[in-house]
């Protein structure tokens, strides 16, 4: 059926209702990461037709000869949905609360070889690592997604009542809990305006 920005509508059932909105803490749950994953969020790098890493948020990655320590290189001109610009501080302050024990993240495991993380610029984000790993950035691939924590009112994880804010193609709507979750375009989109005007995710 028609949208309400010209698109066609699309309802995708769902064997679990979603269990959490949060990109701190999703990664347990793999219906939540998908749904979330393919509206509201971006990650840093997604995959290309083989299944290897391909630009989305982070353009490009660098290791130093030691694979020690790791440079991504971001893509400029990315907006959240709430229409503030990304940047490192952004990719930081979500990596640091993956980080963080106190929040739970299923990440924590991940990245606990990163000795910390640094931000030269607007555009360029530095992992130091505490050993060696040649494929740090695969962890990254689909996952870890960004979200603007500035907008989260209280601490780096949502509260209750509190709306999911990332850079991806669709924005959050409504929810009926147990039934339904609801995304509408984000017409500010980085990859261009979103093909569908509703998506509804239904749980049977």
């Amino acid at each position: 059926s028609g949208g309400s920005s010209g698109g066609d509508n699309l309802t995708v059932a769902t064997i679990n209702d979603l269990r959490d909105a949060d990109n701190i803490v999703l990664g347990s749950a793999a219906n939540d990461r998908v749904l979330m994953g393919s509206t509201v969020y971006d990650p840093l790098f997604a995959t290309d037709e083989h299944a290897n890493a391909a630009p989305a948020l982070a353009l490009s990655a660098d290791t130093s000869p030691d694979a020690k320590t790791w440079t991504l290189h971001l893509r400029q001109g990315v907006k959240f949905s709430n229409g503030k610009a990304f940047t490192s501080k952004d990719v930081k302050a979500n990596f640091d609360a993956f980080m963080d024990p106190a929040n739970a993240s299923s990440f924590v495991s991940n990245l606990s070889n990163v000795a910390s993380i640094e931000i030269p610029d607007d555009y360029t984000v530095v992992f130091h690592l505490k050993a060696p790993d040649s494929r740090f950035t695969a962890n990254m691939i689909e996952t870890m997604f960004i979200s603007d924590l500035d907008a989260r009112k209280s601490g780096p994880l949502l509260q209750p009542g509190e709306v999911p804010i990332g850079t991806g193609p669709y924005k959050w709507d409504s929810r009926e809990p147990g039934t339904s979750v609801t995304f509408v375009p984000n017409e500010d989109y980085w990859r261009g305006k979103p093909p569908l005007g509703k998506v509804v995710f239904k749980g049977i």
